[in-house]
C-alpha cells in the first residue's frame, strides 16, 4: 500500500471535534513545517495524515484539552508532483504515481516536440546532499537497451531543444 506522506506545498485541514478555534486549513512550508494554534511550529514532512493527527492530538492532550479528537484531511499533495519542461507538447506539473518512470512522465506531457533532443534528458532531483542533476539516455530507454528511469516526487525533467531544425 502506498504511504502518502506530507511534504512542502501540501495543503490539509485539521479538524478538532467541538473546537472550532482549532480547526482550519494549513500549508506545509518549504522547511516542512506549519504553525498550529497552541502548539506552535510542527514538522509535517514524511508524516501521513493519520500520523500528523496523532501528533496534534498528543500535543493538545498535553495540558490543553482533556480528550481531543483530531482528524487531518489532505486537500492537495503538491509535493507529490513531477515537472516536465522544455520541448514537450504539454509542459507542466503532473501528479506523481508510485513507480512512475521517465517514459510515463513524458507520455503525460503529450510526448516530445519535433525539435526535442531525444538522445538524453536531464532530471534534477533534490536529495539529502542537495540538488543533483542527471543526464538520462532517453533514446536508449525507448529502444529497450537501457531500463526506464524511475522518478521520485519533486523531480524536474528538462527536454532540450535541438540546435538543428
Amino acid at each position: 500500500m502506498l504511504r502518502e506522506s506530507l511534504g512542502p506545498g501540501d495543503v490539509f485541514e485539521v479538524r478538532v471535534f467541538e473546537e472550532d478555534s482549532l480547526t482550519g486549513n494549513y500549508r506545509v512550508e518549504a522547511d516542512g513545517s506549519f504553525i498550529y494554534p497552541l502548539l506552535g511550529k510542527i514538522s509535517a514532512t514524511n508524516l501521513t495524515a493519520s500520523e500528523l493527527a496523532e501528533q496534534i492530538r498528543a500535543g493538545l492532550a498535553n495540558g490543553f484539552l482533556r480528550t481531543p479528537q483530531v482528524t487531518v484531511f489532505v486537500h492537495e499533495y503538491n509535493s507529490r508532483k513531477v515537472s516536465v519542461l522544455g520541448q514537450v507538447k504539454k509542459p507542466g506539473r503532473y501528479s506523481y504515481q508510485s513507480g512512475m518512470t521517465l517514459i510515463e512522465a513524458i507520455a503525460e506531457a503529450g510526448g516530445t516536440t519535433d525539435s526535442a533532443v531525444e538522445s538524453s534528458m536531464r532530471v534534477t532531483r533534490n536529495g539529502d546532499e542537495g540538488e543533483i542533476s542527471m543526464e538520462i539516455p532517453f533514446k536508449e530507454i525507448t529502444q529497450g537497451r537501457v531500463s526506464d528511469f524511475p522518478l521520485q516526487p519533486g523531480d524536474i525533467i528538462f527536454v532540450a531543444e535541438s540546435a538543428v531544425k
